[in-house]
């Protein structure tokens, strides 16, 4: 992956300066009530939202959106994504995720905000 002009800034949380706020990763999944007991077993928590077909967990101790869903082809990883807090960060870090040094990747990226609807998504 080539280099892009991103710099963490200074701030007041705990974590300190950073780009990147939380790892992102959804996965396909045959049986969800099964996923929920295990992840929430791995994970130490219960999932933050959850339906019929998806469940999602914040956990913060691994600055971790972790998603899983069921209704795909196959299971597995569905994509990687980046959770960024500065809009500005969104187009330079999704251009370096879609540089020819990345291309070849087997899991699609996505690039979102932190907490808004606002979202760059790169799926198959």
């Amino acid at each position: 992956m080539r280099a892009c002009d991103v710099r963490a800034v200074q701030n007041n949380s705990p974590e300190g300066a950073r780009v990147v706020k939380r790892l992102h990763l959804h996965v396909a999944v045959t049986d969800l009530p099964k996923a929920i007991g295990f992840y929430s077993g791995l994970f130490n928590a219960r999932p933050c939202c959850a339906g019929s077909r998806y469940a999602n967990w914040r956990v913060d101790y691994l600055a971790l959106n972790f998603a899983a869903s069921v209704g795909h082809r196959v299971p597995g990883a569905l994509h990687l994504g980046l959770e960024v807090d500065i809009s500005d960060d969104l187009q330079k870090i999704d251009r370096a995720l879609q540089s020819p040094m990345s291309s070849a990747a087997a899991i699609p990226w996505e690039v979102s905000l932190s907490k808004s609807i606002l979202r760059k998504e790169n799926l198959p």
